[in-house]
């Protein structure tokens, strides 16, 4: 199973607001398949740090 990029990271408070908000796992990553997805800069804002979009 693939692994979460390097610097991947999340805290149970942020990772149960998304949930609740989105209806989406953070849990759900540990399964997602980086090595085959499309990734891409997220450059719809100025963050403050590099984020990523990976489509798969």
């Amino acid at each position: 199973m693939p692994k979460p990029p390097p610097g991947f990271a999340w805290d149970d408070r942020k990772a149960a607001a998304n949930h609740a908000k989105h209806s989406a796992s953070f849990a759900a990553v540990r399964n997602f398949d980086f090595e085959g997805a499309l990734v891409t800069e997220d450059l719809r804002a100025d963050y403050g740090e590099v984020r990523l979009l990976a489509l798969g």
